[in-house]
């Protein structure tokens, strides 16, 4: 008997090992309906805030949340402390934008956002350089320059198709 539960626990620890790995992304974010987000979500119907507490955790030992913006608030970029290669991308920074958009707010342009962010943060405009968590896939459109121009003219973009 005890060696039956101990080749159970054998089996089964290493998979529960692997739970916080896959729940431990929050994005208690809901999208306002009234707003045309729906642009903004990938081919797994997730949305800009769900991929971004995914891309945030890849840095973060799986870990990273999302929360909802009140009015008038926006994401503003990493401190010295929490600037990574993840939250120092682009495309992280395109996402949380969409994500402030979808509720209805703003955001903060790339030259702010990412001020914080050193040399060995900084990741080419437009790459995302760590390997994407299976869960989830980066729609196309974060993958955009955000330094040309401003992030609100490629949002409208998208949402109109060019």
């Amino acid at each position: 008997m005890l060696s039956s539960l101990w080749h159970t626990w054998a089996v089964l620890f290493p998979l529960i090992q692997l739970v916080p790995l896959v729940v431990s992304q929050v994005s208690p974010v809901v999208c306002n309906t009234s707003i045309d987000s729906r642009w903004s979500f990938n081919s797994l119907n997730q949305s800009p805030c769900t991929v971004a507490a995914y891309l945030g955790g890849v840095c973060n030992s799986g870990n990273f949340t999302v929360t909802p913006l009140s009015n008038g608030e926006l994401y503003s970029g990493p401190t010295l402390e929490q600037a990574n290669v993840c939250r120092c991308s682009s495309v992280f920074y395109s996402l949380v934008s969409a994500c402030a958009s979808c509720q209805g707010n703003i955001y903060e342009r790339w030259s702010l956002f990412n001020r914080n962010c050193t040399d060995g943060q900084n990741v080419p405009v437009g790459e995302f350089n760590e390997d994407i968590p299976e869960q989830t896939a980066v729609p196309h459109w974060a993958y955009q320059n955000v330094s040309v121009c401003c992030l609100r003219l490629m949002l409208k973009h998208m949402k109109t198709g060019f």
